[in-house]
């Protein structure tokens, strides 16, 4: 774990994916090792899934590094999910964006 961010790399039959998890919140301060830990896992699996299912704390920098990575994945091809509780989905949803 480091800064409240638990890494998990697990085997889903012949692919790889990497869970990154969020714990109790992802602000400004968690935003460079959890952008750091999600371009590592963007080169390296077949899969990511970002586990933010207990956070209760989320501030726009977050955010903005959730949507870039969506964006990115999807550019390349790589599979993204992410995991949220239904107060985060709703806020996406009502952005624009159900994440």
């Amino acid at each position: 774990m480091r800064n409240g961010i638990f890494l998990a790399i697990t085997p889903k039959g012949a692919k790889m994916s990497k869970t990154i998890s969020f714990r109790e919140e992802f602000t400004i301060r968690q935003v460079s090792n959890g952008l750091a830990d999600i371009k590592e896992a963007m080169k390296e699996r077949d899969e990511l899934v970002i586990d933010l299912l207990t956070i209760k704390k989320i501030d726009f920098a977050a955010v903005q590094v959730l949507l870039a990575a969506q964006n990115e994945c999807r550019r390349t091809g790589l599979k993204i999910f992410i995991r949220k509780p239904d107060s985060l989905a709703d806020f996406f949803s009502l952005i624009g964006n159900p994440l």
